[in-house]
């Protein structure tokens, strides 16, 4: 099959799930392109990039000007350079009685110039996010490219951006679409509610490469001398100001215990601010992103993991937690806040425990249950391997995404 995946950005340290299932299509023989607005600003790319040649099969759209007179001028220079090879795609990106905001803004001409002047065919367009699926099923409509289009939705496309005057945002994506997955039965109950065809909608877990995650042979800690630690981005929706809590009360308890968090974002400055105030500052380490191999060495050098999200005050909420199923295979017991699609991602009271959102004493009670009771980790660790290979394992759910391929396309 010759597929197309549509993302914002690429290569997206954040976003190993896209890299996963465009590697595993490769893998299996299948031809893969990308179609990108821009790379994510990051210190270093995952290895697989290179190694599978991506970056030479990425496509990116030019750059949007922020101001009006450069953004005009852009415009015309761009459609200049591709109305003699295709002068019907780039009317109909500036026809604003089709395209509304998208032709106003010059935003469609942008998305489609790096389709012109080739207009190429595929059997399946694999859209990531709910706002790229609208910008593919644009470029359909103006055949700049073709091919059966599949939207993955993943949360904040569903949980934030259609709200007011946008609550309509997917109507004609939801008309037009071929099909659509949900990685949760939350999100796929949100899909519902906008008006997502359920005949068109299914399950497509994000899954993680078992044979990359292999558990360490854990060694009894001493009393006290326990390792905390959570990866996500800095933002509201991941709650960490409630770990930082949690963990301030439990060092009056163990004094020893440290708290590693991997992962940047907008909060990292306040996040660091209450470490000082609540005097963390010898148990707390804020880390910053990191590659997956560094990720990877932290798993195994903690001995439990936790993710303490919330309902952001703008609707935001944890989807699924890849990190989760990640830590699991890794062998650790996870302690996970009871939002959102969460509860789908662990086995609770087997492979983890759920406890109530923004509670930071419930978190700092279920964590220190866990450290007195250190003799049932391993039980814990290896029912959550178990877990992890039998729902999330990466080449069955790859093998579960070509035969979604194969159905949409009726063969």
């Amino acid at each position: 099959m010759k597929i197309a995946f549509v993302v914002t950005h690429f290569p997206a340290l954040s976003e190993t799930f896209v890299l996963n299932q465009i590697t595993g299509l490769i893998e299996r023989g299948h031809e893969v392109e990308i179609y990108a607005d821009r790379p994510q600003k990051a210190p270093r790319i995952h290895a697989d990039v290179e190694k599978f040649h991506l970056l030479e099969k990425t496509r990116y759209a030019p750059r949007l000007p922020g101001n009006p007179l450069a953004r005009t001028a852009r415009a015309c220079a761009l459609a200049a350079r591709h109305f003699g090879s295709a002068p019907r795609q780039v009317a109909g990106a500036l026809n604003p009685f089709r395209f509304g905001r998208q032709a106003l803004s010059f935003k469609l001409l942008h998305h489609a110039a790096p389709f012109l002047p080739r207009r190429p065919a595929y059997d399946i367009v694999h859209a990531h996010f709910g706002q790229n699926g609208i910008k593919a099923q644009a470029l359909r409509d103006l055949r700049a490219v073709s091919g059966k289009l599949i939207t993955t939705f993943h949360g904040y496309d569903v949980t934030i951006r259609p709200r007011g005057s946008k609550r309509n945002m997917y109507a004609r994506l939801f008309k037009k679409g071929d099909w659509f997955t949900w990685n949760s039965r939350y999100l796929a109950e949100r899909l519902l509610a906008l008006g997502c065809p359920p005949e068109r909608l299914s399950q497509m877990a994000m899954g993680v490469d078992t044979r990359a995650f292999v558990p360490p042979e854990r060694r009894p800690v001493r009393s006290g001398a326990v390792s905390l630690l959570t990866v996500a981005r800095l933002v509201e929706f991941k709650g960490l100001e409630n770990a930082l809590r949690a963990v301030a009360r439990l060092v009056a308890r163990y004094p020893g215990l440290k708290y590693r968090v991997i992962g940047d974002g907008p909060l990292r400055s306040s996040l660091e601010g209450l470490r000082r105030q609540l005097g963390l500052e010898m148990n707390v380490e804020f880390m910053g992103a990191q590659g997956r191999e560094e990720v990877i060495a932290a798993y195994a050098q903690s001995d439990l993991f936790v993710l303490p999200s919330v309902v952001a005050s703008d609707g935001s909420t944890e989807t699924q937690g890849v990190v989760l199923i990640e830590a699991q295979a890794m062998g650790l017991p996870v302690v996970a806040s009871r939002v959102g699609g969460i509860p789908d991602s662990l086995t609770d009271g087997v492979s983890g425990f759920l406890v109530p959102e923004r509670d930071s004493e419930a978190l700092a009670w279920k964590l220190a249950e866990l450290i007195e009771r250190r003799e049932s980790w391993p039980e814990i660790g290896m029912a959550g391997q178990r877990f992890v290979k039998e729902k999330f394992d990466l080449r069955k759910l790859n093998d579960e995404l070509e035969a979604l391929y194969r159905q949409v396309l009726g063969q």
